[in-house]
């Protein structure tokens, strides 16, 4: 059974950088029903959680992703020892829950930067969209003067850690 769920997550990794989403569906509706069942490692169910939040994300479906990223959130915030990077990319997850809600967003993305900044000891891809997002959701509430900050040290971060990769031209996109 761990083998099975290895294996659909990883086609279901690579579903999503195709942007092939039925083929997501396939793969990870039965690797999450899996991974809930079995709780054969929590790593596994995080993952699960994760990928399958993010193409309800991107296939537009709301409530379910939004139920999906709280479920992912309580995963992250119950593992012992605290895993800095798991915690702020299931913070930024849920973060995207609250689109409707600005205020909610921001908060959740300013707790995954105090949480992900310290563990970082240098430049992180994880860290440069953190800070792009939160740079996007603090012009969202007005304060244009933080966002900017937050938008130059994301994308100062990416240019280093990912030159020519989708995250610097997905944030210089959003910029425009």
């Amino acid at each position: 059974p761990g083998a099975e769920l290895q294996l659909r997550l990883a086609i279901g990794t690579s579903y999503q950088g195709l942007a092939n989403f039925d083929g997501m569906e396939r793969a990870l509706r039965p690797a999450l029903a899996m991974a809930r069942r079995q709780h054969i490692e929590p790593d596994d169910l995080y993952v699960a959680l994760l990928l399958v939040s993010n193409m309800r994300d991107h296939q537009g479906n709301p409530r379910e992703q939004r139920q999906l990223a709280l479920e992912l959130l309580e995963l992250a915030r119950e593992q012992d020892p605290p895993k800095p990077h798991v915690l702020a990319i299931a913070l930024q997850t849920a973060s995207r829950a609250y689109e409707s809600e600005p205020a909610r967003k921001d908060a959740l993305l300013e707790e995954a930067l105090k949480v992900l900044e310290p563990a970082c000891a240098g430049d992180t891809l994880a860290l440069g969209r953190i800070l792009v997002e939160a740079g996007s959701s603090r012009h969202q509430l007005g304060d244009l003067a933080d966002a900017r900050d937050l938008f130059e040290r994301g994308l100062s971060m990416l240019r280093r850690v990912d030159p020519d990769g989708p995250s610097l031209v997905m944030a210089l996109m959003g910029l425009g």
